[in-house]
């Protein structure tokens, strides 16, 4: 198929039926190949392709068709395979850290066999990925008709202390819930962010950033308490709660009817230095932190969160 430069987006397009013989069990993977005519560059996610730095389920990257010899921009595409099943699919949202490749949950789905789709993009925040929006109708939406479950990693880019992000988080599942009510929504829990002198090899060398993550924390710990249909604060009686687990075992007990989420997973508890102090724990080589907010995919600590992860998940009987 050729499309036209600067074709415009987004675009769905369904391939013709590709018979196949499948059974119970089996690992599906689907690979498409995309090559640009003459000089231009194929848009292979929403931030583009960037020769040499893009590579991943979301960001593009390059590699050399070895039938061709063509160099060619591998994406996550086609996003959904629809077809009749009893087993779950998840949706694996959030911003640059899972955008990340090999992030956690990436890890999670693919040591699990899990059918997933992950949808990440840089700085992007509750507020980012409200309909109405450029991203919500392209990278969100469209997945929910074929998903049994939602993983939000999203927050670190928003502010606001007491109630400020609990609002936004709670109006957006609600969205969620109105384009698919079936889906089961798992939130996580926010990691550290620090800076470091010492390549984060003692906790004296960091100092906390992105401190409006405790509040955050804290409300989804006491299982993200609504009244009336509103966040409403820490400790308050009568709430209504979702389950909350943490490294296997739940913290916090589902209480009331009707609350949004399905679960919070405490990831965070995994890596953080003590609750609520912003600081990653140490032991870790340097390089597994980066810049301390995106941790290196693939590396440690990312495996560290993939297996709190799996765990709580199971916990959570999700």
């Amino acid at each position: 198929m050729v499309f036209p430069a600067n074709a415009g987006m987004p675009t769905t397009i369904i391939s013709d039926p590709i018979p196949l013989d499948l059974y119970a069990g089996e690992v599906l993977h689907v690979w498409v190949e995309s090559t640009p005519i003459g000089t231009g560059q194929v848009a292979t996610s929403v931030t583009q392709y960037v020769p040499g730095t893009d590579r991943g389920w979301v960001q593009g990257g390059t590699i050399t068709d070895p039938l061709t010899g063509v160099g060619t921009s591998p994406a996550m595409r086609p996003s959904r395979v629809i077809a009749p099943s009893d087993l779950p699919a998840w949706v694996l949202a959030g911003d640059s850290i899972t955008q990340t490749t090999d992030t956690y949950s990436e890890m999670r789905a693919s040591s699990a066999g899990l059918a997933a789709v992950k949808t990440g993009r840089f700085g992007d925040s509750y507020n980012g990925r409200h309909p109405g929006t450029d991203r919500f109708p392209g990278q969100i939406a469209p997945h929910l008709p074929y998903a049994t479950h939602l993983l939000d990693c999203y927050g670190i880019n928003d502010n606001g202390t007491g109630l400020a992000i609990p609002t936004v988080a709670h109006g957006w599942w609600g969205q969620i819930l109105a384009a698919a009510p079936d889906t089961r929504i798992v939130k996580t829990t926010l990691l550290p962010v620090s800076t470091s002198t010492d390549g984060w090899q003692t906790l004296a060398g960091q100092t906390a950033t992105r401190t409006d993550r405790i509040h955050f924390n804290q409300w989804l710990r006491d299982g993200a308490p609504l009244s009336g249909g509103v966040p409403v604060a820490v400790g308050t009686v009568g709430a209504d709660r979702c389950p909350v687990a943490q490294n296997g075992v739940i913290i916090q007990a589902a209480e009331g009817t009707g609350h949004p989420l399905a679960g919070v997973t405490d990831i965070a508890d995994a890596v953080e230095s003590s609750q609520d102090s912003g600081l990653w724990k140490t032991g870790w080589p340097t390089s597994a932190y980066q810049d301390g907010l995106h941790p290196l995919g693939g590396g440690p600590i990312m495996q560290t969160l993939a297996n709190r992860l799996t765990t709580d998940l199971d916990t959570l009987g999700v």
